[in-house]
């Protein structure tokens, strides 16, 4: 996953984290023994600690 990104009239509803624990569920299930790593933008910090 590259970016994500949520129309700003549907923002701070909880979609993109939800997207995100989608896909890391996703990945865990299929190759358990894949890391996970984060780069994101300053702005999205907050997003991700919140995982």
């Amino acid at each position: 996953m590259e970016r994500v990104a949520v129309l700003k009239e549907y923002r701070r509803r909880g979609i993109a984290a939800e997207l995100i624990r989608t896909a890391m569920l996703f990945a865990q299930t299929e190759s358990p023994d894949t890391s996970i790593y984060a780069y994101a933008q300053v702005a999205a910090i907050q997003l991700y600690v919140a995982l």
